[in-house]
């Protein structure tokens, strides 16, 4: 669950036991960085002074974790999770799937502010060409923008049917966005500008991440 005006996601991690040992000591290790605060809480009652708990064989156990966003990051956030399964430690790591787009918000502007808003923050223009898997036509592109990148069209901004325009909101700022496709070509330029240039940045881990890009 995603609650954008405090810029919390929910996420909950289930461990099924389907072995005939238990998973024992499980614990998580989270990422070192500055950009979330993270709460977690264990769906079990029996927890060590370590906060390890056990997983019996054919149980079920929910994790909760609170991710709370403070300050723009790129890539994509891990946690190991460690446990002792037939008398061997062993871990897991699991990728968490947020990015900053996870926070972002569609922002309706007519082409005008789009405009003036794209000039005011071109000092913090960040941009990267990406490789994608195959090429996609302009209407998956715009799917993508609108879909899980959380971002509003804009039209009437270019007069070339291959360059899509969008922008959203975060934390009350606002993100104006430009893919240059090339028909018929696994390849694409984004440009992002706003207020800063980590949170520009940012978004461009963003975009990388949900087409699946390589640097081009």
């Amino acid at each position: 669950m995603i609650d954008r005006t405090t810029n919390q996601a929910k996420v909950i991690l289930y461990y099924g036991n389907r072995s005939q040992l238990p998973m024992q000591k499980v614990t998580v290790q989270l990422p070192q960085q500055d950009s979330f605060k993270i709460q977690v809480k264990p769906d079990s009652k029996e927890l060590d002074a370590n906060g390890a708990f056990d997983v019996k064989p054919a149980q079920q156990l929910r994790h909760f974790f609170l991710w709370q966003n403070l300050t723009p990051w790129k890539d994509l956030m891990k946690v190991k999770i460690n446990f002792v399964w037939d008398q061997k430690p062993r871990s897991v790591v699991l990728t968490i799937p947020l990015t900053i787009s996870t926070f972002v918000a569609p922002q309706l502007l007519e082409p005008p502010a789009f405009i003036a808003s794209w000039q005011q923050t071109s000092s913090n223009e960040v941009w990267a060409t990406r490789k994608i898997p195959k090429p996609l036509p302009v209407a998956d592109f715009k799917n993508v923008l609108t879909g899980p990148l959380h971002l509003n069209l804009i039209e009437g901004v270019d007069k070339n049917p291959a360059n899509v325009w969008a922008c959203g909101v975060i934390n009350g700022q606002t993100l104006t966005v430009r893919i240059e496709t090339k028909p018929n070509m696994p390849v694409f330029r984004v440009t992002v500008h706003s207020p800063s240039k980590a949170l520009s940045d940012a978004y461009i881990g963003s975009v990388s991440a949900v087409f699946q890009t390589q640097d081009a």
